[in-house]
């Protein structure tokens, strides 16, 4: 039997415990940086509770709302947000931007046709408007005799090309959007009668349109940030228009807005806010009253700004 020297015996030592201490300290080092990165995670969490929390303090009248990070797509409150309901006229955001992308007139005439609609905002059959001054009349306003004649030139401006139906596009249009709750029956989201509404959709459904809206064609909504708007005819006729959103001066930096109202609808209203550089956040209530649409888009409003301020 071979009688192993101190040397060799050494080396064989080394042999068995080198690997064991390099698998015990490969052990160790993964352990603590597995520690470390919970730690990490762990603190993301409470930051992200604790940014939450402030949400959580907010009561609204509305049946549904969401508060959404346009440039993240973080969702920062939600209540209800894939509910359909009336959107009233909301409506009239996708009806422009379908307008937009059919319109082949730089003017619309207003037909006494137009001028059937509910409500009355002094337009005139037969005065005529470019296509971005009465988007601008009809938004600011709410006009339906606007949306109308919006709607009606396209029909009849293409109707010798091709036989077209401007709400089957505008539902076409609402889907490519990513609307998939929504299903929209005219152009104004006036009531259809006591029972089915001229549109419906989820607050969630309104986000997208919206920030669809500010992406790709921001300049169609401008007039929906200004508390006042003043436009001339072709014919020379003046028209002066205040701002349905009655608390435009109460939010920070108003990019998009619109209201909405109908008996089935109740209070419904929609804006893009940007209080901080380039940090665009969507603020959408639905099935609010007529006055508490406007408290639940302000205190929603106040809570994005403290969360964006931690």
């Amino acid at each position: 039997m071979k009688v192993l020297n101190k040397k060799e015996i050494i080396y064989s030592i080394l042999l068995m415990t080198i690997p064991l201490v390099i698998l015990f300290t490969t052990y160790f080092i993964s352990k603590n940086n597995s520690e470390k990165e919970q730690l990490v995670i762990e603190e993301q969490k409470k930051e992200y509770q604790l940014k939450t929390n402030i949400f959580n303090e907010v009561e609204i009248e509305g049946r549904s709302a969401i508060v959404k990070d346009i440039n993240t797509g973080e969702i920062l409150y939600a209540k209800n947000p894939d509910l359909s309901l009336p959107l009233a006229s909301i409506t009239k955001v996708l009806t422009v931007l379908t307008v937009d992308r059919l319109a082949k007139e730089d003017t619309v005439t207003i037909t006494s046709k137009d001028l059937l609609t509910e409500g009355n905002d002094n337009l005139i059959a037969g005065e005529s408007f470019s296509v971005q001054d009465l988007i601008d009349l009809t938004l600011s306003v709410s006009s339906n005799d606007g949306a109308a004649a919006l709607s009606a030139s396209v029909i009849n401006a293409l109707g010798s090309e091709k036989e077209i139906d401007f709400i089957n596009e505008m539902n076409n249009f609402a889907k490519e959007i990513g609307m998939t709750r929504s299903r929209f029956y005219n152009e104004t989201g006036l009531d259809e009668n006591d029972k089915r509404a001229g549109a419906y959709g989820s607050a969630n459904d309104v986000a997208y349109l919206f920030e669809y809206a500010l992406k790709n064609r921001k300049s169609l909504f401008e007039s929906t940030s200004k508390k006042d708007i003043t436009i001339k005819s072709q014919e020379g006729l003046v028209h002066t228009a205040s701002n349905t959103n009655e608390i435009l001066d109460d939010l920070p930096n108003v990019l998009v807005s619109k209201t909405g109202y109908t008996d089935i609808a109740g209070g419904n209203l929609a804006v893009v806010i940007d209080p901080f550089l380039n940090k665009p956040i969507v603020v959408v209530v639905l099935g609010s009253s007529p006055e508490g649409r406007f408290e639940d888009v302000k205190k929603l409003s106040e809570k994005a700004v403290e969360y964006f301020k931690q």
